[in-house]
Parts: structure tokens; C-alpha cells; sequence
């Protein structure tokens, strides 16, 4: 099996620490968000991560001659121009060579075991979500009977960056700029096609240093 990294964003909220360094390249301790993924997958199993970039590109080759030389599999898909959480999957799917794959947000810290995640044949994608945050308040969807309703029916819960999809779900797409949630899940969730489960674990969305502060480990650069 293999993973997408979604890396492409220019992390605006964390500024002033992402005026100089892509927001997974943040160190923690003496490792960057990145590697940190990249250990969660490897430990799941899964060696072999492409990771869509944009902003900074020259860091990520840095930080690429770097994690190969520690023996992670990793591919870069650079994006003159961003093309969104669902676009950067689609321009790179063949990737994945018709096989499910594990979908990461770089913005996401979670301590929920990426081997457990499964897919039975019903279904094209699962989605872990999570309760919801000041940001995000109303939620994003409802769980009914593990089957994800974007009609919120009931208690209502948020992505929480982290799910198992398959390459069907990108069939017949163009390759240009969209979302995820709007142009492949909602559509699929709408046609019960989209599993889920509630993760009640350590989870902390990355958009503030407050957020940073909240990891064991973390301490701003001198």
C-alpha cells in the first residue's frame, strides 16, 4: 500500500515560523512534521509516500536527499499553482496503480494507528473524523450506522485529515484545481459509498502555534 501527503499549502495562519520554512518541515524536537508522518506510515507498513509541494519547493528537496538517506520512499509532486486538496491527488493517481491508498493531511498531529485503517468492498473511501474544534463548530458530517452522511443527522463530526480511499473515485475527473470534499467524497457520501469512524484519541489540527505548543516536544527556535 501506498500514501499521499497532502503538503502543498503555504500555512498562512502559522506566520511568522512559515515565512522561511513549509509548514511540514516545522521541527518537533529534532525531526520535522514530515518525518514524523513518514514514521506512522513506515510503521503501518507503508514505505512508499508521494507528497504534493509547492510553496518553498527547494526545501523539500533538501529535506527529501535527507529522509532517503534515512531509508524512506518518498516522491515529491511539485504544483507551479495549487490545485487544491482533491486536484493535487488527481494529477498524481496513476501513482497509486488502481490500489487503495492511505490519505494524510501534513496539518494533522494524531497518535490513531494508521494500520487499522480498512475499506470493505461496499464502500470507495473511510474517513476518520473527529469532534469539532472552534474552527470548525458545526462539523462537517454526521455518522450513521459507520456510513458517513454529508446531511448532518444528528451529533455532527469534522475531517480529521486522515482516510483510506481508493483511485475509482477519481475516475473521469480533468486534471485541474478542486476539492476533495466537494468534487470526489461528498458526491460518493451522498451514494452511501463513504465509511467512517469517530477517533477519540490525541488529534490536534495544525493551524496556530498554539496548536504547535500543544505537541510533547515542541519548542519554538531560538
Amino acid at each position: 500500500m501506498k500514501a499521499f501527503i497532502l503538503g502543498a499549502g503555504k500555512g498562512k495562519r502559522l506566520r511568522p515560523l512559515t515565512e522561511s520554512t513549509p509548514k511540514p518541515l516545522i521541527r518537533i524536537a529534532d525531526k520535522t512534521l514530515l518525518q514524523y508522518h513518514l514514521e506512522r506510515l513506515k510503521d503501518a507498513g507503508i514505505d512508499e509516500v508521494m507528497v504534493n509541494v509547492s510553496y518553498r519547493m527547494e526545501e523539500f528537496q533538501r529535506e527529501q536527499k535527507n529522509l532517503e538517506e534515512q531509508g524512506f520512499r518518498i516522491n515529491l509532486s511539485y504544483e507551479e499553482e495549487l490545485l487544491g486538496t482533491g486536484g493535487g491527488i488527481g494529477k498524481v493517481i496513476d501513482f497509486f496503480e488502481g490500489e487503495e491508498f492511505v490519505l494524510l493531511s501534513s496539518d494533522v498531529w494524531t497518535e490513531f494507528r494508521l494500520n487499522q485503517l480498512t475499506l470493505d468492498d461496499s464502500f470507495l473511501a473511510h474517513m476518520i473524523l473527529v469532534e469539532n474544534s472552534e474552527l470548525n463548530p458545526g462539523g462537517d458530517v454526521s455518522l450513521v450506522k459507520k456510513v458517513v452522511s454529508p446531511v448532518k443527522k444528528g451529533e455532527s463530526f469534522s475531517f480529521g485529515g486522515v482516510a483510506l480511499i481508493h483511485p475509482d473515485l477519481f475516475k473521469g475527473q480533468v486534471k485541474d484545481s478542486y476539492d476533495l470534499w466537494e468534487r470526489i467524497l461528498k458526491p460518493a457520501a451522498l451514494k452511501s459509498r463513504v465509511s467512517g469512524q469517530v477517533y477519540e484519541g490525541k488529534h490536534i489540527n495544525i493551524n496556530t502555534v498554539g496548536d504547535l505548543q500543544k505537541i510533547d516536544g515542541y519548542a519554538p527556535e531560538e
